[in-house]
């Protein structure tokens, strides 16, 4: 009898696998986890340009374009020496964990070492306090780093404008000099944003590079350093509820994702874990 089912059986966990936005597997402790799919929407764009350049300072813009969220943050750090690279952060105290757990709601996470994607996943950044590049950014050996802010935050007293275009996304530009420069010298970027709602990384671009100019040249050109993409998202607008872009075409497909796709999926997920779960214990001692 088994033998007959199973070709069945398997059919039916490699198509959930294609068509599910999870994924179901197996940590460290051996027990079976679900994992939300997520989709390579460009959630937040980010454009760099220098607006003026001369032998000792820089006039940087940053452009940015996102979703309403109040959790986006923008992390930058400028340095004279490439090679930065994003920290590893150690998580030693397991009452700051169980405060997130308590109050964010998120799963228990063990104390260990974690990547900031894991990090920002987790719902931590709250309870780590991660409002610093300093805590971001791991530098290369003797590089200096110029001393800036470092941080955009978005949100209520930001002055950002909705886009005219689009009123799902708004629009906010920041102007940064730096001074105290070399003539002629090669400096980085590195920059790296998240959304606390969508709990992942969305931009990270490091060692952009820019040079100022040689003594005596001033340079007013616009120039791009970081550029990230134009925004879109993969659900088109529904007319309904944005007349100006939306269509019926996006009503519709709207309602086939989140009516059939959504809880059909789900059940796709909760069955590759039954599987999973089964097929652990047959292979186990206890069974």
């Amino acid at each position: 009898m088994l033998k007959k089912i199973t070709p069945s059986i398997l059919i039916f966990i490699i198509t959930a696998s294609i068509f599910a936005p999870f994924s179901v597997g197996i940590d460290k402790n051996n027990t079976p986890t679900i994992n939300k799919n997520k989709a390579e929407a460009v959630y937040m764009d980010i454009n760099v340009v220098s607006t003026k350049v001369t032998e000792n300072l820089i006039d940087i813009s940053f452009k940015i374009k996102r979703e309403k969220s109040s959790e986006h943050k923008l992390f930058y750090v400028f340095t004279d020496t490439p090679g930065t690279t994003k920290k590893t952060i150690t998580i030693s105290n397991y009452e700051a964990l169980s405060i997130a757990v308590s109050t964010i709601g998120v799963s228990p996470v063990k104390p260990g070492d974690y990547t900031l994607e894991q990090i920002v996943e987790a719902h931590l950044t709250r309870v780590l306090h991660i409002d610093s590049p300093d805590k971001v950014f791991s530098l290369p050996a003797g590089a200096a780093k110029i001393p800036l802010p470092g941080i955009i935050e978005m949100g209520s007293g930001s002055g950002e404008t909705v886009d005219p275009t689009n009123n799902k996304y708004l629009l906010l530009t920041k102007n940064v000099m730096i001074t105290g420069l070399s003539a002629d010298h090669p400096y980085y970027l590195s920059i790296f944003s998240f959304n606390g709602d969508a709990t992942y990384s969305m931009v990270t671009k490091l060692d952009n590079e820019f040079r100022t100019t040689k003594v005596g040249v001033v340079d007013t050109n616009t120039n791009t350093i970081v550029n990230t993409g134009t925004s879109s998202d993969p659900m088109p607008d529904c007319v309904f509820a944005h007349p100006s872009s939306g269509t019926f075409t996006g009503c519709m497909a709207q309602m086939t994702y989140y009516v059939l796709f959504v809880p059909s999926s789900f059940v796709f997920a909760l069955t590759g874990q039954f599987f999973d779960y089964t097929f652990s214990y047959s292979v186990s001692d206890k069974a």
